[in-house]
């Protein structure tokens, strides 16, 4: 027989629960009621016994108790604490479901699942360890678990699943493991009082509503890894003042950061990832990245934009650290000619061989506007976000004390990254027999 269950709340996902009852015949042995599964194991499916600080036996009938089955502690108030023994293995759905007076769980090193719906509603539950051993946790596991202050995910686990801490409003501190992937739709919604969390570089995704409506959130450190930040993520998140997203991030879903009315500083440490303009909506913040990175304007996403960055981010965003012998101040990696402080003043990336700040060409062309004289076009290559001014020497003997700026020849290279700019010097080729030209950086 199957028993379908809709769920002790739906918010936003479908979800039925399809429990599969054992056909052997359930036993009883004092408080335990229990079947034994195929592998002559216990699966343990009802209690009777007074509550208090409960012990899950190791064995019943001489048989090893690996886990519990469906409801088999549902509304056990009277429960204080649990300890699973040591062949315990797997938590079923709803085992424990709303038991309010448990306060204290001890999982053994064995257990590996904790089922969805296994502890929704255990509103006196303070802390929580999950050890190593545990690989999956089910959706809502410890929804609504209003009392819970601490969590410590263990180093096994790779999905926190959907609404796994939903409501959980008194939590203030999260561990995440360091092999989590993946942390799903609203895991941590609505954990009103969490004030810091750091998502480990092994984190690709997080969820929509992953943390969202959490206004005492004011620290969220976010390791290079992550890659997708989806929608609603971190909405309503009050209290943030400001966020510095890593390198690897390339996309920030729809409303991801919206009505974070604190949020004044937004730090990109790598190129502008693909997002619109909802990310930051009703959101005070001003977006700085670092001025070699590519793809930034004068506003991004709808906000403000500034350059920010000095030496040693320059060092780590190319070479991954400041103590790199290619990072070195005099360094020049790929042979092009300038030291690596040169090319840190220039904005060029020293990794790319074709990233120069140098003239390419210049030519001479007929100006028909300017009485039909000859001017001289100088192309060079540079780097955005910089001032770039056009100096000129008149003689056949080259000086390079005699360069002076033209009037006027001063660019303004607005955009990031590495680009081509040009200059038209006007009669140039007509008022002077021979010139040399040279670009400087200016101001």
């Amino acid at each position: 027989m199957t028993l379908v269950n809709e769920g002790w709340m739906n918010r936003g996902l479908s979800v039925a629960c399809f429990v599969a009852l054992l056909t052997l015949p359930v036993a009883a042995q004092g408080q335990w009621y229990y079947a034994t599964n195929a592998d002559n194991t216990i699966n343990i499916t009802g209690y009777s016994g007074p509550g208090g600080d409960l012990i899950i036996p190791d064995y019943i009938t001489g048989l090893p108790v690996t886990s519990t089955g469906y409801r088999a502690f549902d509304s056990h108030t009277s429960l204080k604490s649990v300890t699973f023994g040591t062949n315990f293995t797997s938590i079923g759905v709803y085992s424990f479901y709303v038991c309010t007076g448990l306060t204290n769980l001890t999982f053994g090193n064995s257990v590996t699942s904790i089922g969805s719906y296994s502890f929704p509603g255990c509103i006196n539950l303070t802390s929580l360890t999950i050890p190593d051993s545990v690989t999956n946790i089910g959706i809502y596991a410890f929804d609504e678990c209003y009392g819970l202050t601490n969590v410590t995910i263990g180093n096994s686990l790779t999905i926190i699943p959907f609404s796994a801490f939903y409501l959980c409003t008194n939590l203030t501190s999260a561990t995440i493991g360091t092999n989590v992937t993946s942390i799903e739709q609203s895991a941590f919604e609505n954990c009103k009082k969490l004030a810091s969390i750091t998502i480990p570089g092994s984190v690709t995704n997080i969820g929509d509503g992953a943390f969202g409506y959490c206004p005492g959130l004011t620290n969220v450190t976010i390791s290079s890894g992550v890659t997708s930040i989806r929608s609603v993520a971190f909405h309503d998140c009050t209290g943030l003042t400001s966020v510095t997203f890593p390198n690897s991030v390339a996309t920030i879903g729809m409303y991801a950061f919206t009505h974070c009315h604190s949020l004044s500083n937004v730090y990109f440490t790598g190129n502008a990832p693909s997002m619109d303009s909802t990310v930051f909506y009703d959101t005070p913040a001003t977006i700085y990245y670092l001025p070699w990175t590519t793809g930034w304007g004068a506003t991004f996403g709808g906000l403000q934009t500034a350059p920010y960055g000095g030496w040693t981010d320059w060092q780590t965003y190319f070479f991954g650290s400041t103590t790199n012998a290619q990072a070195a101040p005099d360094a020049d990696p790929l042979g092009k000619g300038m030291s690596n402080t040169n090319q840190f003043i220039a904005g060029l990336n020293p990794t790319n061989p074709a990233s120069l700040f140098q003239i390419i060409s210049v030519s001479r062309t007929l100006s028909v506007s300017n009485n039909a004289s000859f001017s001289f076009i100088i192309t060079w290559k540079a780097a955005g976000i910089r001032t770039n001014v056009v100096q000129a020497m008149t003689g056949s003997s080259y000086n390079p004390n005699a360069f002076q700026d033209i009037p006027g020849a001063l660019i303004i290279i607005g955009t990031t990254g590495d680009t081509v700019a040009n200059y038209v010097d006007q009669g140039g080729a007509t008022n002077h027999p021979a010139r040399f030209y040279r670009i400087r950086l200016g101001p």
